[in-house]
């Protein structure tokens, strides 16, 4: 078994997915220079699960062949490693995210978040601006989990728009009701 904790860093990342993809390492923004890397920790992080090393390179570099796909995957990787050290958890041929390093904005579209927290939170559309240049794979399921994501911000905005009509905030109603549309 090998786990990718070669540094031991206690520190907590918090990626934001909810507009333009931003990772935050103790309140410090993380700069990502390349942008398949971004698309992999997106991915991982929205998934939540491990995948394996052929899944990443089949959704992000379907077009090249195996050992192009591969040595791309390898320096994906290693920008992550270097990024966020001690967040990505990658066993054998699976790579994923170390649990319990790491929040995600995703989450408070289904676990119950005050729509108040919700639209305060969002920056914008799931990963808005990230693209993975040749990566038809991964536009779809970035086109699905937009729609996914989207949809679930519609629904708390109008249960947020309503409960401010029922205490009597109309102006507060119609922003948040913009805000759902928008």
């Amino acid at each position: 078994m090998t786990l990718d904790r070669t540094e031991a860093d206690p520190s907590h990342y918090d990626i934001r997915l909810l507009g333009p993809p931003l990772v935050l390492r103790d309140g410090q923004t993380t700069h990502l220079s390349y942008q398949k890397a971004a698309a992999i920790l997106a991915y991982l992080a929205a998934e939540g699960h491990d995948v394996t090393r052929e899944r990443l390179r089949t959704l992000l570099w379907e077009e090249s062949d195996e050992k192009r796909a591969s040595a791309n995957l390898r320096h994906a990787l290693h920008e992550l490693r270097s990024s966020v050290p001690g967040l990505l958890n990658i066993e054998g041929d699976r790579v994923g995210l170390q649990e319990g390093q790491y929040s995600i904005d995703i989450t408070s579209l289904t676990d119950g978040t005050d729509p108040e927290k919700l639209f305060k939170l969002r920056r914008g559309t799931f990963c808005e601006g990230l693209v993975a240049k040749d990566s038809i794979a991964f536009d779809e399921w970035l086109s699905l989990q937009r729609t996914r994501h989207d949809g679930l911000y519609l629904t708390a905005m109008m249960a947020l728009s309503d409960a401010r009509i029922q205490a009597g905030d109309l102006d507060g109603a119609m922003e948040a009701a913009r805000e759902a549309l928008s």
